[in-house]
């Protein structure tokens, strides 16, 4: 009983698959972390779709819709998430995310573009039409419009995951993710809850 069905990734070997993915899938998700084609190489250290390629695939996609996913990774103002929009206005929707906050205990330090996403969310407010607010488990989303473009902006709230898994019974699965490695799991972290099957 899947409700929903999604594909993500960074659509390097999307223009192989296209037969097999379009009707498949409701959502074909691309990250795509840079409005430049060079820039967007360099974080994904690889040759990805440039911008007129992924125009190609989307107009060869008849069912499945594709939606751009943005770390605000590389993002240093409101201008560029602007700019970014209006490069992928041929898309069906784009979204932006705002990177997960690790605990401490990960021992990793980064920017996490928090205060970005707020200004993020207030040039949204000044600027688009508001759509609707959401909390679907651990997810947290704002859509808008602009001029009809639908813009997401989500976060996940790990701590919130964390306190729903502790009083869930284990064949629940709100969602799984299929790793490169062939592991399944309830989620990024590979130790989270698995599918379970009476």
């Amino acid at each position: 009983d899947i409700k929903f069905l999604t594909m993500n990734t960074n659509g390097k070997y999307l223009c192989n698959h296209l037969k097999i993915i379009d009707g498949l899938f409701d959502f074909v998700n691309i990250s795509r972390h840079s409005v430049d084609d060079r820039r967007n190489d360099e974080i994904f250290c690889d040759t990805m779709p440039t911008i007129a390629e992924l125009k190609v695939l989307k107009s060869k996609l008849k069912q499945t819709k594709m939606r751009i996913q943005c770390v605000m990774c590389d993002m240093r103002n409101t201008g560029d998430m602007v700019e970014f929009i209006n490069a992928f206005r041929f898309v069906d929707d784009l979204s932006f995310r705002k990177l997960m906050k690790l605990s401490d205990k990960h021992g990793v330090s980064y920017d996490d573009k928090e205060m970005l996403y707020r200004e993020a969310l207030d040039y949204a407010y000044d600027n688009f039409e508001f759509v609707e607010q959401t909390v679907q488990d651990y997810y947290i989303y704002e859509i808008w419009n602009d001029n009809g473009t639908p813009i997401l902006f989500s976060y996940s709230n790990m701590r919130m995951l964390y306190e729903v898994e502790e009083t869930e019974p284990d064949n629940i699965c709100r969602e799984f993710i299929i790793h490169p490695n062939g592991i399944v799991s309830g989620s990024w972290d590979y130790n989270s809850k698995i599918i379970f099957t009476p």
